[in-house]
C-alpha cells in the first residue's frame, strides 16, 4: 500500500492517495471539522463502453446498448434482499449513477463510517444475478427508459446528440432502448462486472472526519478476504467518428409551454491525454460563463428584450474520444436567441474575449473550486470526475492559474465551428382547432 499525500496550501486542504495491492486508487480528504462522512466507489464504465476486447484476445466482444445503467441498478439486489436496507438501518443515505463514462456508488452517513464501507464494498463487488431479477429490473427500467422520452429537457439533449454524432456510442440513451435491454441476462451481467468491476479499474474517494490511513486499509483487508484482485486487461473500442455532423436540426413535439432550443458544436479533435482534457474543460467553461453567463451582455440584452427569462444554460461535455459544447433556453422565440449566439460568438473570434469579462470568469470558476470543498458530495465527485479523466481535481485550480486571455483568444478561433453545429428544438403540441 503505497502513500501519496498532496497539499493544497491556499485552502488548507489534504488529499491522501493511497495504490492499493489490488490495483484499487484511494482517494482521502479528512475534514474532521465535519460531522458527516461520504463515501464513494467509481468503475469507469459508462454507457459508451458497448465494445470492447480483452488485451490477450483479437476477438471483439459487444455488449447491449444500456448495458453500464442496467448493471447499476442489478447490483442493489443480493441473495438475502435488497442491500439499501442495510444502509437505512444505520440512517445512512446512499445512491448511484451512470453517465457516459462511469458508474458511482456512494453513501454518506454521520456514524459507522467503515460497516457502510464494507457494505458499499459489497454492494459493488459481489453481484448477484437471477432470471427473475433480470425480468423484474427489465419492467422497471423499460418504465425509466419511457419516462425520460416524455421529458423535454433530456429530449432536447439526446436529439441534440444524434444530430451531431453518425455512430459515436454517446448518441445514444444511457438507459438504452426497449430493445436492446430485452436482450440482456444473467450470463452478459456477471461477464461485463467480471471485466469492468476490477479494482485497477475503479477509485474509491473518502472524505469527512476520517484516517485515511485506517479508510485505505479496511478496504484493502476487504478485498483481501473476498478474494477480490487485478485479473484482465480491457481495450475499450470506438468506431471512426467523422468531424462533420450527421443532421444540422432535430426536432420534436412535446407538451411544453415554450419552446425549448440546444445549440451544439461538435469537437473534431477530442482531448490527447487527461492534462489537455482538464485545459480544455477549463477554457470551455470560461468562454461559455463569459459570453453567455448571467453576468455577459448577451444575457443582458436577450433578458431585456424578453427573449429569455432565466439563466442560459451552457455546459461542456468532453472525454478522451469526443467532445461538444452546449448553450440552451427556453424562449418564445429559437430564431432570435439562435442568432444571437451566432452573432456573439463570431464577435469573440474576431475581438477576442473582453479582459473584463475574462477576470470575472476566472473568479467565478475559482469560487466554485473553492465552494466543492465545503460540500462532501461535491468533492469527493469531484476527484472522481478528475481521477476518471488522469488527473487530479488540484489540476483544474493550476490550469485556471495559468490561464491567459490571449491563450483563449487563440484557442477559440479553432473552435464553435459553424460545419460542426447542430440545433435541438423542442416545440410546443399544438392546440387542435375546434
Amino acid at each position: 500500500m503505497n502513500m501519496e499525500i498532496m497539499d493544497h496550501p491556499r485552502l488548507k486542504e489534504t488529499v491522501h492517495r493511497i495504490q492499493l495491492g489490488s490495483g484499487l486508487e484511494v482517494l482521502v480528504i479528512p475534514k474532521p471539522e465535519f460531522s458527516e462522512k461520504y463515501g464513494a466507489l467509481s468503475t469507469r464504465f459508462g454507457s459508451v463502453d458497448n465494445r470492447f476486447r480483452l488485451s490477450s484476445e483479437e476477438q471483439e466482444q459487444s455488449i447491449p446498448d444500456g448495458m453500464a445503467h442496467f448493471l447499476e441498478h442489478t447490483l442493489f439486489e443480493k441473495k438475502d434482499g435488497n442491500i439499501s436496507e442495510r444502509f437505512s438501518e444505520r440512517g445512512a443515505y446512499h445512491n448511484a449513477y451512470t453517465s457516459h463514462i462511469s458508474t458511482a456508488y456512494h453513501f454518506s452517513c454521520s456514524r459507522r463510517f467503515e460497516e457502510n464501507l464494507h457494505t458499499l464494498m459489497e454492494l459493488v463487488f459481489c453481484p448477484y444475478f437471477t432470471e427473475a431479477m433480470v425480468n423484474k429490473e427489465k419492467g422497471i427500467i423499460n418504465q425509466e427508459i419511457s419516462m425520460y422520452d416524455d421529458l423535454p429537457q433530456w429530449q432536447v439533449y439526446q436529439n441534440l446528440l444524434a444530430g451531431l454524432y453518425h455512430q459515436h456510442p454517446v448518441r445514444i440513451n444511457i438507459a438504452g432502448s426497449h430493445q436492446a435491454i430485452a436482450g440482456i441476462t444473467p450470463e452478459i451481467l456477471t461477464n461485463c462486472h467480471r471485466l469492468f468491476y476490477q479494482p485497477q479499474n475503479m477509485v474509491l474517494a473518502a472524505a469527512g472526519d476520517i484516517d485515511p490511513e485506517k479508510t485505505a486499509k479496511t478496504a484493502e483487508n476487504w478485498l483481501k478476504e473476498h478474494g477480490i484482485k487485478q485479473r484482465l486487461q480491457i481495450q475499450r473500442i470506438y468506431p471512426k467518428e467523422p468531424s462533420s455532423i450527421l443532421r444540422r436540426e432535430v426536432k420534436a413535439t412535446l407538451p411544453v409551454p415554450r419552446p425549448l432550443v440546444l445549440i451544439g458544436f461538435k469537437e473534431s479533435d477530442p482531448p490527447a491525454n487527461g492534462e489537455e482534457m482538464i485545459k480544455r474543460e477549463v477554457m470551455y467553461d470560461l468562454v461559455l460563463e463569459g459570453l453567455f453567463g448571467k453576468g455577459s451582455d448577451f444575457f443582458e440584452d436577450l433578458y431585456t428584450r424578453g427573449i429569455i427569462s432565466a439563466p442560459v444554460d451552457t455546459e461542456y461535455s468532453g472525454y478522451f474520444h469526443y467532445g461538444l459544447a452546449m448553450v440552451g433556453t427556453e424562449t418564445d422565440d429559437p430564431g432570435a436567441f439562435i442568432d444571437q449566439v451566432e452573432k456573439t460568438l463570431s464577435k469573440a473570434k474576431q475581438e477576442g474575449l473582453p479582459v473584463d469579462v475574462f477576470k470575472a470568469a476566472k473568479r467565478k470558476f475559482l469560487g466554485g473550486f473553492i465552494l466543492a470543498h465545503d460540500h462532501l458530495d461535491r468533492l469527493a465527485q469531484a476527484h472522481i470526475s478528475a481521477y476518471h479523466r488522469d488527473g487530479l481535481f488540484f489540476d483544474y485550480e493550476r490550469c485556471l492559474d495559468n490561464m491567459t486571455v490571449e491563450a483563449i483568444d487563440e484557442w477559440i478561433t479553432t473552435c464553435f465551428l459553424e460545419e460542426q453545429k447542430a440545433l435541438s428544438i423542442v416545440e410546443p403540441v399544438k392546440a387542435k382547432r375546434k
